[in-house]
């Protein structure tokens, strides 16, 4: 029987998500490291953002995001510094 868990979007939108999938998400300082995170990820039909990354990933990680230099600094693989894009 599948388990099925509500997430809540912005103001009262309320999401049921019943799949999900183990990825492995690859990470590059586009230089020459790569990271690779591999997390159990659910799917959330008609979710109007392409993800989220809630903090039971970002904190083991040791993800930070730091909006003011655009980039997530992932301490728990020596400090590399990964550029994010931002789209509004």
């Amino acid at each position: 029987m599948p388990l099925s868990i509500q997430v809540k979007g912005i103001k009262t939108e309320i999401h049921q998500c019943e799949e999900y999938v183990n990825l492995a998400i690859y990470l590059s300082d586009n230089k020459i490291r790569t990271v690779v995170i591999e997390q159990e990820v659910h799917i959330v039909k008609d979710l109007k953002v392409k993800m989220l990354i809630s903090l039971d990933i970002l904190n083991p990680e040791k993800i930070f995001i730091m909006m003011n230099n655009i980039k997530a600094v992932i301490k728990s693989c020596n400090n590399i510094r990964i550029p994010l894009t931002v789209h509004f």
